[in-house]
């Protein structure tokens, strides 16, 4: 160790001859600026000190001078460390040749005016203020004078406690020694072996890296041989005033390239040569490379992969009799592809009598059919109510040769002007005090622009919002949140909400809970999918692999949605990098295949089908890290909808997934079960009009109804997402009526038009509260009503 208060003494002597700007006598002066202060290395150093404070502008001082107020106009600045503990500093002050207020004086821990140790505001004239204060040792701190309104006044100081610390020894530098090629954020520390608090200066290689804290975190983007030192000192090396030094104390780092990782063997077809891996371009059969760098740590690697190129007929390439084609947005509905035509993906293409299936691409599609035989050619459109294809089906008389068949069968999706929002809602785990990702998708399949709409997210009471990407922009009552989507979501477009909520330390295991999604848009055509449901349980421990249905009760005569959703949950538990992984799903028999339809995803995928039933989504290059590398980033899943085959007798669905992890031995899924009650083929007869204005609405709803049906009891039910009753009143056959909604809270509501318990029509609304005057203030209270129909004491929530 060096001590090196001598030279701050020889310093401070050279500075008693050199001409200041200060008319004061003051050896050493004042500084103008806080980071070139002069570092005092005790505070007896001050003791006596006389001075004068500075006779110009030079307004320093923080903003506000002191926490309490002030204003600086010619500050004055010196810097001083001591042994810590309790310590006061008296100034008194007088000869004010100004205007006689006198000086404003602190203490400052930081020159950003982070830390304020101590500090005096007031301008009483000449006097005396004592700054106390209990200091740490080593540190360094700030004392400045300003003249209030530019008042100059000679000073003296006087000190008690604040003696020159003892620099203690420190421990080496702690941190990996040994690291691989592109190592990031690695952190290395130096610790005092004793009650003091330094500076530091870090050097890699001789160059200053790092902050002045006894710590610093590095990057090393090329291998070598590197030396870090670290130098911890007292005082201020800005103002070249250093009381004493140790070190440096030095550290070699030896940076290394990972060693290779070998991949699984991986097949490729002829047809797809050459095979674009990662930018290298597989042509022949043989072992490739790539540089890859790892998602925790940035270790650059190479992996290394054997192709090997199937020329012939195998499992893994058919060389069968197929078809080719687009499917496609017909927007001038002329029944021919144009420029301005857009090709869609995933429409679901079958050929008969063999039961070939395949799904749309942004390239078109490939069907196998059946050869010596005509064969029958259909896609399936998700809403026939509004969508039909030109033609509606292909009629192809396949000879004997293998291979594709002459001519190109384009599908051309016609649509009528229809405005239809969907939503899919899915969730990681949700563990007693930990997090849980939610992840909502918005998809606008209709084929008109929606300019604006609105989404709302219900979850359970005491539940935590820690975060949401994009931002909510209201809650209400504590788990409920609403965003409005001024972006216009274009035709066939989505839009994704990550939501990252907090699961109670309290909740218990087991206990179910749901997550209730809905979204809204005025003239939405089609409502049965604009609300989603997910229904899960808080678990400890759980499957990272399984497989969800929305339902675990379905009857389609109730229901009308008609559709199940499952949700495939994955997770890479191994201990390297996945690159491909694949689903396979064999649907059961009482499945509609013709109406499978992938709603929402965590990563890009492709659809195939090896026979109409048999479902495969692959994610090719998903590059899923694992979970000991990147835990939020290991999970991933799918979501589709399929429709049951409904008949006249219940049934119990069973269903389950295989998840291949590139070529390993496929992970079973658990089964999902759903029971299928009092079904129907019959579609659900509606003979009731509806209107409603206006919609959004705030203070009221004017509803218009009408029927040709003659019933005993006519109703308007007002239900809300969780399917309780908020208005329930009884009306004529036809009429209009005023429903005043003053007192329920806003979120989105489901309105019946019903006749001796029946439906005759029902509409989606959304009670807005940005749409009441500004001036008025709600809060939510508790109250009770009766209720007309059953006599019961309903308890609402209303805002006044």
């Amino acid at each position: 160790m060096m001590n090196l208060k001598f030279i701050t003494l020889f310093y401070l002597l050279f500075l008693l001859f050199t001409p200041v700007k200060n008319t004061g006598q003051c050896t050493p002066p004042s500084a103008d600026v806080c980071e070139k202060a002069i570092t005092f290395c005790s505070l007896d150093e001050l003791n006596g000190y006389s001075c004068q404070n500075t006779n110009y502008s030079n307004p320093t001082g923080c903003t506000p001078l002191c926490p309490s107020g002030g204003g600086a106009h010619n500050t004055g600045w010196w810097a001083f460390i001591c042994d810590g503990g309790p310590v006061s500093i008296t100034m008194t002050f007088s000869n004010c040749s100004v205007n006689g207020t006198g000086v404003q004086m602190g203490i400052w821990g930081d020159c950003e005016c982070n830390e304020s140790i101590v500090c005096n505001a007031n301008c009483n004239g000449p006097g005396s203020f004592t700054l106390s204060g209990n200091l740490t040792a080593c540190k360094t701190y700030y004392l400045f004078v300003d003249g209030c309104s530019g008042d100059v006044c000679d000073f003296k100081i006087s000190t008690s406690g604040g003696a020159l610390p003892e620099f203690p020894a420190f421990s080496d530098v702690l941190g990996v020694s040994d690291l691989c090629g592109g190592a990031c954020d690695v952190k290395y520390v130096v610790l005092p072996l004793g009650n003091c608090e330094p500076n530091y200066i870090w050097t890699l290689n001789g160059r200053k890296v790092g902050n002045s804290l006894g710590n610093v975190n590095l990057d090393f983007p090329v291998e070598g041989d590197f030396q870090l030192c670290v130098t911890p000192f007292v005082g201020n090396s800005r103002s070249n005033s250093i009381c004493n030094q140790y070190g440096p104390i030095c550290k070699t780092i030896k940076v290394r390239r990972s060693p290779d990782k070998i991949g699984s063997p991986r097949f490729i077809c002829s047809e797809e040569v050459p095979y674009n891996w990662f930018g290298e371009l597989v042509c022949y059969t043989g072992e490739y490379r790539h540089e890859f760098s790892d998602f925790k740590t940035c270790c650059n690697f190479d992996s290394i992969v054997h192709f090997k190129v199937i020329y012939d007929d195998s499992l893994w390439c058919k060389k069968s009799t197929y078809v080719t084609g687009r499917v496609f947005l017909d927007t001038n509905v002329d029944g021919i592809f144009n420029s301005n035509d857009k090709i869609l993906k995933n429409y679901l293409l079958n050929s008969d009598p063999g039961s070939f299936a395949t799904f749309s691409s942004d390239s078109g599609y490939i069907l196998l059919v059946t050869r010596d035989t005509i064969n029958t050619i259909k896609v399936s459109v998700p809403n026939p109510n509004f969508t039909f294809s030109v033609p509606g089906e292909h009629l192809i008389n396949v000879g004997k040769e293998y291979g594709q068949v002459l001519g190109q069968f384009d599908f051309a999706i016609q649509e009528k002007p229809w405005i239809d929002l969907e939503v899919a809602i899915s969730s990681t785990f949700s563990r007693p005090g930990h997090s849980s990702i939610v992840n909502i998708q918005v998809s606008n399949l209709g084929n008109v622009l929606v300019p604006n709409s609105k989404l709302s997210l219900k979850f359970p009471s005491g539940w935590n919002i820690i975060e949401s990407t994009p931002d909510y922009q209201t809650v209400f009552g504590g788990n409920q949140l609403i965003w409005d989507i001024w972006d216009t979501l274009g035709i066939k477009e989505s839009k994704i909400f990550t939501i990252t909520l907090g699961t109670p330390s309290a909740a218990k295991v087991g206990s179910s809970f749901s997550l209730v999604a809905d979204v809204y848009c005025q003239n939405d055509a089609d409502l049965l999918n604009n609300q989603a449901i997910w229904n899960d349980e808080i678990v400890t421990y759980y499957d990272p692999n399984g497989k969800l249905v929305d339902k675990t009760n379905y009857n389609p005569s109730t229901d009308h949605s008609g559709q199940l959703i499952y949700t495939i949950r994955f997770q890479n538990t191994e201990t390297d990098t996945v690159f491909d992984i694949t689903i396979l799903d064999t649907l059961a028999k009482k499945l509609d295949p013709t109406t499978v339809r992938v709603v929402h995803a965590s990563h890009p995928f492709v659809m195939q089908v090896k026979k109409m039933g048999i479902l495969e989504i692959l994610f090719k290059n998903i590059l899923l890290p694992d979970s000991s590398t990147n835990e939020p980033a290991s999970h991933g899943f799918v979501q589709f909808s399929v429709k049951p085959i409904v008949g006249s007798k219940p049934f119990v669905l069973v269903n389950r997934a295989s998840i291949y992890f590139d070529n390993n031995t496929p992970v079973l899924t658990n089964a999902a079960e759903t029971y299928i009650g009092l079904v129907t083929t019959k579609e659900i007869t509606r003979s009731g009009k509806l209107l409603v204005s206006p919609n959004p609405f705030h203070n009221y709803l004017t509803v218009d109804y009408e029927t040709d049906l003659q019933s005993r009891l006519y109703k308007l039910q007002l239900i809300n997402i969780q399917g309780n009753k908020l208005v329930d009143i009884n009306v004529q056959k036809s009429g209009q009526t005023n429903i005043n909604t003053e007192f329920i809270p806003p979120g989105i509501y489901r309105l019946f038009y019903l006749a001796d318990g029946k439906v005759l029509s029902s509409v989606n609304v959304f009670l807005d509260y940005s749409l009441r005057p500004h001036n008025l203030f709600f809060l939510p209270v508790t109250s009770s009503i009766i209720s007309k129909d059953t006599g019961h004491i309903l308890r609402i929530l209303q805002w006044i």
